[in-house]
């Protein structure tokens, strides 16, 4: 299974980022020199990969400063970013959440973009502002 790591650090970011209006993403140029800016995580699917693993593993390969969160930790935010999206929460109020808690765009877009396409995918679109 391929992730793309553009969905969580690049989309999500700059979605996450909109509404308070602080943050850019550098453009490379299309080209010969510059093939892609879309960058893959692979992640192996195979038998036993839990949601939560399946959330750890992504939100670590975009983010690899979250390596330094222990997984239990990890996960309960990840949770809890589906909860907020559960109860009605807005991209603005989640990326402002995340944002205040310490954690940079690129950390933030990994955990909302991980959580929401591995556990709890009904929330995807609403991570993107859609």
């Amino acid at each position: 299974m391929t992730i793309p790591k553009s969905l969580a650090g690049l989309v999500l970011a700059a979605a996450l980022c909109a509404p308070l209006a602080a943050c850019t993403s550098p453009q490379a140029p299309e080209g010969p020199e510059f093939p892609s800016q879309t960058a893959t995580a692979v992640v192996e699917d195979g038998p036993g990969l839990s949601d939560a693993d399946l959330f750890l593993t992504t939100a670590r390969a975009v983010a690899p400063a979250l390596e330094a969160v222990d997984d239990s930790t990890l996960t309960d935010l990840g949770e809890s970013v589906c909860g907020a999206f559960d109860a009605g929460a807005t991209t603005a109020l989640v990326a402002k959440t995340m944002l205040g808690s310490g954690m940079d765009a690129t950390q933030a877009g990994a955990v909302v973009g991980a959580a929401t396409t591995t556990l709890c995918p009904e929330h995807e679109s609403a991570a993107r502002g859609q």
